[in-house]
């Protein structure tokens, strides 16, 4: 059983493709997601898995993932068959390695917008409740400024009235 776990292991190691995205930040094009996806191509990998977060409403995203073959799952027999139908003038296997080189791409390019779209829609959100939260807050602020105020006003209207009858009381 250690030898079996210890296999399955090294499989999952060589399969497991990881990508961060701390370098998307920006304009990201699809040059800069095709060099990616060429670096992706040299990988000893089965599938590539690309999670993000996928916009489903300007309050909800899903976590989602999208799995690209490997270009050996593509050049595999019954995959290669599905080509020959198409006049091709390059060699099939500089084909594959373009078409596996694009899907990847196409799929990076894709997830990239998705997760933004979810971010900024995070972020919309997160500025209406601040600003509902600072709203509440100054209607707040305003009704103790205004006791505040009407307080001092009563105490000085009790001092001027309590002045005005000390005043009359000494002339009569």
């Amino acid at each position: 059983t250690q030898s079996r776990s210890s296999a399955a292991s090294d499989v999952y190691k060589r399969q497991r493709v990881t990508f961060s995205s701390h370098f998307l930040k920006g304009d990201t094009n699809f040059i800069q997601l095709g060099a990616i996806a060429e670096k992706a191509i040299s990988m000893d990998f089965d599938v590539c898995k690309i999670w993000y977060n996928k916009f489903v409403s300007a309050i909800e995203f899903a976590v989602t993932a999208i799995e690209v073959p490997s270009l050996a799952t593509l050049s595999e027999p019954q995959n290669k068959s599905k080509l020959y139908r198409y006049e091709i003038n390059e060699p099939l296997p500089q084909v594959l390695t373009d078409l596996t080189e694009f899907y990847i791409a196409a799929a990076l390019n894709y997830t990239y917008y998705q997760t933004a779209a979810s971010e900024m829609a995070s972020r919309q959100n997160s500025m209406d409740s601040a600003t509902k939260n600072a709203k509440e807050l100054i209607k707040k602020l305003r009704i103790r400024y205004n006791k505040i105020r009407q307080g001092v006003i009563t105490t000085e209207l009790t001092e001027i009235t309590s002045g005005a009858s000390v005043i009359k009381g000494k002339e009569a």
